[in-house]
């Protein structure tokens, strides 16, 4: 084999590596699902991977039978009174039943709250968290939400516990789907993954290198072709 074609099989095993290191750091740090029990003082423990430091996303989503299944306690993400550029705030018309959970990993701990559900399907409403701030109006949350008073989850592996605080008589007892958000999805990238975020396209990469695997392997099949002896 020549030193040229060693050299190409040399470069598809370090892009292959690169590849296969790119995606399996994507799909580690993955959204994390887990079902809480909405009672007072329950909660539960899960397992979280982040490459580099970064702080905690938490959404929930609440199950509903059909379009028709409004389920206003989740609340409806329509606010009154000045624009957010103004106050600096979000209050909400119908802010749904309040959800506070105390999130904890090691040392470090936050409490976050509900907003009203502010996406949804059929059978599904979604309510995200944020950092709760006690401003005497439930209502009422700072916006844009202070990052600073997120979870901060160090690099490598971290124990989160998730426990509720409070919820409203109308969601006790019910089963929520808690959800810690990726760093990375399709749409918005936190701060220093932007270089992972080129690995989600991975089939594509997949394909580019399969194809140059095959002109690699056609390479080296016409090398050791013995040449026909062009003697009598």
């Amino acid at each position: 084999m020549s030193f040229n074609l060693k050299s190409q099989w040399m470069l598809w095993l370090v892009m292959v590596a690169v590849v296969l290191g790119g995606v399996t750091v994507v799909e580690l740090s993955s959204a994390k699902l887990v079902t809480l029990q909405l009672h007072l003082g329950k909660s539960v423990v899960l397992n979280v991977f982040r490459p580099i430091p970064h702080t905690l996303d938490l959404t929930s989503r609440f199950n509903r039978e059909n379009w028709k299944d409004k389920r206003p306690e989740l609340g409806d993400f329509q606010t009154k009174g000045g624009t957010r550029q103004e106050t600096a705030t979000l209050e909400f018309t119908n802010p749904g039943a309040p959800i506070k959970l105390l999130v904890q990993c090691e040392e470090n701990k936050a409490v976050y709250e509900a907003l009203p559900a502010g996406s949804y399907n059929a059978n599904s409403k979604w309510r995200d968290f944020v950092p709760f701030v006690d401003d005497g109006n439930p209502n009422r949350v700072p916006w844009p939400p202070n990052g600073s008073s997120r979870l901060f989850l160090p690099a490598g592996y971290s124990t989160i516990q998730v426990s509720v605080l409070e919820v409203g008589p109308e969601l006790v007892g019910e089963q929520a789907t808690m959800i810690v958000e990726p760093p990375i999805s399709f749409k918005s990238t936190a701060p220093g993954y932007g270089f992972l975020w080129w690995f989600m396209f991975w089939p594509l990469y997949a394909v580019l290198l399969a194809f140059y695997a095959a002109i690699l392997c056609r390479m080296s099949v016409r090398f050791k072709a013995p040449t026909a002896d062009s003697s009598g």
